[in-house]
């Protein structure tokens, strides 16, 4: 091996061995706007708004009584005020709503 290929092979020996301390460490909890405000994000800017909810009802938070006829319409209000989920069962279920169009539905609900 020639003089010059020896030093090129331990130059990229050398930087493989130290490429750790020269990542620069950047906290990505941390975050900083424009105006110079930090935000950890990790938690709730605006606290005040209810978290999104995560998770799907269940068949007893979906239904408003035991015999399974009728939605919990309160339940589901906020549920979807929240953006929350229904499981493919419960979009199914039958609605006095289903026989109409979407755009009529959008026009009652206003």
């Amino acid at each position: 091996m020639t003089d010059q290929k020896r030093q090129h092979t331990q130059a990229a020996v050398t930087a493989i061995r130290n490429r750790n301390a020269r990542l620069p460490s950047i906290d990505f909890s941390v975050h900083t706007n424009d105006e110079g405000q930090t935000f950890n994000t990790q938690e709730r800017v605006v606290k005040e708004v209810q978290a999104p909810a995560f998770t799907k009802p269940t068949d007893q938070q979906f239904y408003s009584d035991e015999t399974r006829q009728k939605p919990d319409i309160a339940f589901l209000k906020n549920h979807f005020y929240r953006e929350g989920r229904l499981t493919d069962e419960q979009v199914e279920f039958p609605s006095p709503l289903a026989s109409f169009p979407p755009l009529a539905i959008f026009l009652f609900s206003n």
